[in-house]
């Protein structure tokens, strides 16, 4: 499709004057850069690609309502995602977005960054209305045995051992709705740091540890060293303090990484041939590989038994959080016996609980009395920042921005909650909408990190004896049910 033809349709159903376009790069869709009233990305997507554009755009867009940070998708004028054309009797899709001006991030400087990021988006893809197509053994594994086969390749046998090997390692891990390509190539950071998420095509229902292993190895494809192995553990480890906050692993899927690296080389190879033919690779690059993945087999051990030690630092971490919690708790249920809202906080320093607080919220007085506002109050002008800066707020819920911003205001890096934002709105009478709160409080140059869901049961539970009246969890769940239903 020309040009002339593309500024057109820019003009006459986006809206957009006197465009012009600068390409990009061609690879089975077009693209180029937009210049008009402001810089957009243009697709031009051909009939063979259609249905992978489509979910793409869908994904974006379901993203994007829930305040994920994607490129935003340009509707038509009337309000269409994505724009239909035909041009030499093929079946043309346009798609429109704000172009991002970043680049890819330093992962080895923000690994925990981004692992809230996937871990957010894993969390938001587990709710995704639409199917997604299944990524099994076959696609992991058989593709590239076939292949072999095909060429026959005269060490076909190591490979076939080592596959299954390999997949007996993560065939009962559990499966969930995954980007699929999640390379650090589809990673923009901004000039004001913040990172954006691209790239949606390959989307699948596959373990998401596929998704993790790709973002996080950092070994060289075609000469393993023992410096990359050493990096990958610690991008690894980092990646996994901000993942966890938002979607839980299991100790299973956090030991399958270092397979799920050699399994990887099993499914780029096959896509690679699928792309470019049976003849881009000769026996000696397989050899090549094999040599590659018989020696990674010998890093496996090593590798998987540091990660068993540092999951136990990880629980120890989280018996101590789960004993301040219980702290929280026992002071929010003292608040709601007072007839207040059921929320307790303190402020912990070197295993050492500095100061208490319960919720005194008292609305017809229009006294704010949050439990962390409290907290805070009672913290002002009393400890040092050499102090408050080591220190952990706890909470028995994830705070209100008021109270997240005071917080904050005193300098407190870290912040754990017993029961998330997300689960919260159970109980209001709105749904939940993702918001990035860490990234918000980044760009205005302060960083804390929230960590949720400690023993989050017991704190749903909590709210039981909210304002001094106890009553059941699932009544109270109901009756925000039905005042969600009535206002819609």
């Amino acid at each position: 499709m020309d040009e002339k033809t593309l500024q057109d349709i820019l003009t006459l159903n986006y809206g957009i004057e006197s465009p012009s376009l600068e390409f990009l790069r061609e690879g089975g869709t077009t693209t180029y850069i937009v210049n008009g009233r402001s810089k957009y990305l243009l697709k031009v997507i051909g009939s063979a690609f259609s249905d992978t554009a489509r979910q793409s755009a869908s994904i974006m867009r379901y993203l994007e309502g829930n305040g994920f940070p994607v490129p935003k998708t340009i509707l038509t004028k009337s309000e269409e995602t994505i724009f239909e054309t035909d041009a030499d009797g093929e079946k043309i899709l346009i798609v429109l977005m704000d172009f991002i001006d970043g680049d890819e991030p330093e992962l080895e400087k923000c690994a925990s960054e981004v692992g809230r990021l996937v871990g957010r988006f894993h969390q938001l893809m587990e709710v995704y209305p639409s199917e997604l197509v299944y990524r099994d053994k076959e696609f992991f594994i058989v593709r590239y045995l076939e292949f072999l086969r095909k060429k026959n390749y005269p060490r076909i046998k190591e490979y076939e051992e080592l596959g299954e090997r390999l997949w007996d390692k993560v065939k009962n891990l559990p499966q969930g709705n995954c980007h699929g390509d999640l390379h650090r190539g589809n990673l923009l950071q901004n000039a004001d740091g913040k990172i954006y998420l691209v790239d949606f095509d390959t989307a699948c229902m596959a373990p998401v540890m596929f998704d993790v292993m790709v973002m996080c190895d950092m070994t060289d494809y075609f000469n393993l060293k023992q410096e990359d192995i050493e990096l990958t553990k610690v991008v690894y480890r980092e990646f996994l303090s901000g993942y966890v906050g938002y979607h839980k692993l299991s100790r299973e899927e956090i030991l399958s990484f270092p397979y799920w690296i050699a399994i990887r080389h099993f499914q780029l190879q096959a896509t690679i041939l699928e792309i470019y033919g049976m003849d881009c690779i000769d026996e000696g690059f397989i050899d090549g590989q094999l040599y590659w993945l018989n020696k990674w087999q010998e890093a496996i051990p090593g590798f998987t038994e540091e990660m068993e030690e540092k999951m136990a630092e990880k629980r120890n971490m989280i018996d101590i959080n789960e004993k301040y919690m219980k702290r929280c708790y026992e002071l929010a249920i003292s608040a709601g016996k007072k007839g207040f809202d059921t929320f307790g906080a303190v402020l912990v320093c070197d295993g050492k609980i500095l100061e208490e607080a319960e919720n005194t919220a008292d609305f017809e007085k229009k006294i704010f009395g949050h439990a962390e506002f409290n907290l805070v109050h009672k913290c002002a002008n009393k400890y040092t920042d050499d102090i408050l800066e080591k220190s952990v707020v706890y909470t028995s819920c994830a705070p209100c921005e008021r109270c997240l911003a005071a917080i904050a205001s005193l300098g407190v890096h870290q912040v754990v909650c017993g029961v998330s934002y997300k689960e919260f709105c159970k109980l209001l009478p709105f749904d939940y909408q993702a918001v990035d709160r860490e990234g918000l409080l980044k760009q205005l140059g302060i960083d804390m990190t929230l960590t949720e869901s400690v023993l989050e049961d017991e704190g749903m539970h909590v709210f039981e004896w909210w304002g001094g009246e106890y009553r059941p969890l699932d009544e109270l769940i109901a009756e925000m049910d039905e005042v969600k239903q009535k206002s819609k």
